[in-house]
């Protein structure tokens, strides 16, 4: 191997090395920020928001060396199991995917924590009443009538409460600013008794069928450790991440209480609709062109996150064209990248936007571009996961190894060939997605 091959080598290995310290260090560094500075001057209170620039880059900086990490010992185990050959068939793909699950993932506490909640209101025996109750109110009735149970919500909002479904972009209203949505989730869950259970590293390794050498299963006993350890770090260092979004979130919500309160804007929604710069110009000048701006970018916004983007960008990110597949009668099956085993039969579910969601019956198979953990309520419901994007660790794919459910990803066009109603295979095992016909006579 050439030397400048090796200095490569050695450089992509170093996040291996550093991720777990990197996670301690994030974790400690976003603990540490302080934003409740006692100040009503808005312009003030501005300077403290945009002094967190450093911060948040350094933060997404730790996350990029566990994703490189993660993304590193991925390779080195599926270049091991490979045994030098070039293609990955999708039975590979499924063990390499069950290498990688972990069962102390934090996408995977969400879901859990939500189950249990929906379990114990069912198991009180007033889940009936609960449900009747308006969302707004139903936190209070928990208290009044569930005190147990009221904690326990309580404990759920302080630690997961600033999850959400687009949890990255700051005018986002995570569960701890409307948990009337939390108690909406909790209404329409169907809670599982049904524990997950996680083989051991030596009953993993022996279930293995890809590796045809004695030396190969030696390796990946000393790899899948590696690679759950990096997995789990990544996982860490996105939700400290995000919770440093929230601390940023809710500072902003404040310096937007402090302009309406003073007549600066009419709407405190519209802070989130403005660049830093123009906002400190708009609190100095209240030029009216800059609030024009800010509205525009308001009545636009629920178009432009319809946009999709390629995966791989070069330069400055270009929407894609929307032209849609072309499908020929009967040419309705795709193939994908196959995330976790099994295989399906059910009705499609197509959620393009959230709020399509009301949709979604139980025992669905979910069409979507992709998810996060605000999407966690609704897994339980499902008997299947299909997403446009994503990969063998992308948020998806690790709550569906946490549920056993067959699960593809990076079905291209699967939201524009499949319709809600649709009756679907899904096969986890050969990595596609096909329409069928069921019938009922046979």
């Amino acid at each position: 191997m050439a030397d400048d091959e090796l200095t490569t080598f050695a450089n992509t290995g170093e996040p291996i090395i550093t991720s777990k310290w990197v996670m301690k260090e994030t974790t400690r560094s976003v603990s540490s920020l302080n934003l409740n500075v006692e100040t009503k001057d808005p312009l003030k209170f501005l300077d403290v928001i945009a002094g967190t620039k450093e911060d948040m880059l350094k933060f997404n900086i730790g996350h990029c060396t566990t994703t490189l990490a993660s993304t590193f010992s991925q390779f080195i185990a599926m270049t091991v199991m490979l045994e030098g050959r070039s293609d990955f068939t999708s039975e590979e793909c499924n063990e390499v995917s069950t290498l990688l699950s972990s069962g102390d993932a934090v996408s995977a506490e969400v879901p859990h924590a939500l189950d249990r909640l929906a379990l114990s209101i069912e198991e009180s025996g007033m889940i009936e009443e609960f449900r009747k109750q308006k969302p707004e109110e139903s936190l209070m009735w928990l208290k009044q009538n569930l005190p147990k149970i009221y904690d326990d919500v309580l404990l759920f909002l302080d630690q997961h409460g600033h999850r959400a479904i687009m949890e990255f972009d700051l005018a986002t209203k995570p569960w701890s600013l409307v948990p009337e949505d939390l108690m909406r989730v909790l209404m329409n869950m169907r809670p599982t008794s049904k524990t997950q259970t996680y083989k051991s590293t030596e009953e993993l390794i022996a279930s293995l069928k890809t590796p045809k050498k004695a030396n190969t299963k030696k390796v990946l006993r000393w790899l899948l450790p590696l690679c759950r350890r990096t997995v789990s770090h990544r996982e860490g260092t996105k939700a400290q991440v995000i919770l440093a979004v929230h601390k940023l979130r809710l500072a902003v919500r404040r310096l937007a209480t402090m302009m309406y309160h003073s007549w600066i804007i009419p709407d405190v929604e519209l802070v989130f609709y403005f660049r830093l710069h123009e906002l400190k110009e708009y609190i100095i000048t209240r030029d009216p062109g800059l609030l024009r701006k800010a509205v525009q970018r308001q009545q636009y916004y629920t178009k432009w996150c319809q946009l999709k983007f390629s995966e791989m960008n070069k330069g400055w990110p270009e929407p894609l064209r929307v032209d849609g597949p072309r499908v020929t009668s009967g040419d309705v099956k795709i193939f994908a990248t196959s995330v976790c085993q099994g295989e399906t039969v059910a009705r499609a579910c197509v959620v393009k936007d959230l709020s399509e969601i009301y949709q979604l019956r139980q025992g669905d198979i979910l069409i979507t571009h992709c998810t996060d953990i605000g999407w966690s309520p609704y897994f339980p419901l499902l008997s299947g996961i299909v997403t446009e994007l994503g990969g063998l660790i992308s948020h998806g794919a690790v709550i569906a190894r946490e549920y056993g459910l067959p699960c593809v990803v990076g079905a291209t066009h699967a939201t524009d060939i499949f319709n809600t109603g649709d009756i679907v295979r899904l096969s986890g095992d050969q990595g596609f997605l096909e329409r069928v016909k069921v019938d009922a006579s046979s």
